[in-house]
């Protein structure tokens, strides 16, 4: 369990100003809000990016990040980049069933990336977070590029490793797919963490009531 209160100022300006935040372990936590909301700031320093105000040590431990644009060499081949995701982490894991975790069709392990699609590379750059299995993994938008079967295949990715042990912190636009992998969604508005509910039933009625709450920080801060 990690509680968190801290500040982030650029120049003058404060980005982000969280008075506490609780991330439990073995969670699904959903980090949702608008553009300029502070969440990306946040992930900066729980990965060690940049430091808060006065709390250089704030960072997660064994943490892997799936970035929202995820750099990817064109000239190697998925199964060149998990593999080299394995070497760093001092995984054993097979690349193969990396690659497999995430659907990737084993025809086009051994082709360079500049001739995937959006979605292949998208399933390659998962399959290169979940190397090593990562105490912490923090997901920035990870449908992106995925159609509705590869976006309901990777949240029952994540959801497995949820249920292993792995604790995951998903910042998403997407509600749906916040409430059907999440235990609880953290809403932040104008650098501040609004509210955290809960997430039980994982249904259309908790959707509506997350969307509900967004609407209504969001209208809330934008009037002060």
């Amino acid at each position: 369990m990690n509680i968190i209160a801290l500040q982030k100022h650029y120049q003058e300006k404060c980005v982000l100003d969280l008075q506490r935040l609780t991330l439990q372990s073995s969670f699904a936590h959903g980090l949702l809000g608008a553009n300029g909301a502070g969440k990306s700031t946040l992930i900066k320093i729980l990965m060690g990016l940049v430091y808060a105000d006065g709390k250089p040590d704030v960072a997660l431990e064994s943490v892997s990040m799936l970035p929202e644009n995820p750099y990817l060499p064109i000239h190697l081949s998925a199964y060149q980049i998990v593999s080299h995701a394995c070497s760093v982490q001092g995984a054993s894991q097979a690349v193969e069933s990396l690659l497999e975790e995430v659907c990737l069709k084993p025809e086009a392990w051994h082709q360079p990336i500049r001739t995937y699609s959006k979605g292949m590379k998208q399933r390659t750059a998962i399959a290169y977070a979940l190397a090593g299995q990562p105490e912490w993994l923090i997901l920035d938008e990870p449908m992106s590029g995925l159609d509705a079967m590869g976006r309901k295949h990777m949240l029952d990715v994540f959801m497995r490793r949820k249920q292993a042990g792995t604790s995951i912190l998903m910042c998403s636009h997407a509600v749906t797919d916040l409430v059907r992998l999440c235990d609880q969604v953290h809403i932040m508005a104008q650098g501040k963490m609004c509210e955290t509910m809960d997430i039980k039933a994982h249904n259309m009625q908790e959707v509506e009531d997350l969307e509900q709450r967004l609407i209504h920080w969001s209208h809330e801060h934008a009037l002060d």
